[in-house]
């Protein structure tokens, strides 16, 4: 596809969504992504903490019950 078909493409799509012009609807996709890579990077932390935690051989309750222990410390 050429940069030519591209722009045409991105036009007739922020036109179509209601986006005032091509910044805004580039601004909205960037913030999206974005927000999406975040997660993937949050699930993927998750994962790694979560697999940690069961290799240890601890439980929730254990986390939960050291996290109080510390609060009231």
């Amino acid at each position: 596809m050429t940069a030519l078909t591209k722009d045409k493409e991105i036009e007739s799509l922020f036109r179509m969504f209601g986006f005032r012009s091509k910044e805004e609807f580039v601004r909205d996709a960037v913030e999206e992504k974005t927000a999406r890579l975040k997660f993937l990077l949050f699930s993927h932390t998750a994962t790694k903490v979560g697999r940690s935690i069961a290799k240890k051989g601890l439980r929730e309750s254990d986390i939960l019950d050291d996290f109080e222990q510390f609060r009231h410390a």
